[in-house]
């Protein structure tokens, strides 16, 4: 993680990083399949709960591919 990185992490939990256990690349499809199944995601959970703030819903939205007719 390199520097930029690390001071918007503390930005973004208004400085108690201790609580940002689930990020990255791993961590964010971690928390999108369990909003998927869940509805419940971690990662806005961990932030919520570092900055003293109400844990909100999140809203998973996905699109279809216009041509392909897949989900993205």
């Amino acid at each position: 993680m390199n520097e930029e990185q690390a001071s918007a992490i503390a930005f973004s939990s208004r400085g108690n990083t201790r609580w940002i256990v689930v990020r990255g690349p791993l961590g964010r499809a971690f928390d999108r399949w369990l909003v998927r199944v869940t509805g419940f995601s971690v990662i806005t959970w961990q932030y919520s709960k570092a900055g003293g703030n109400p844990y909100q819903p999140t809203l998973l939205l996905t699109t279809i591919g216009r041509k392909s007719g897949r989900l993205r």
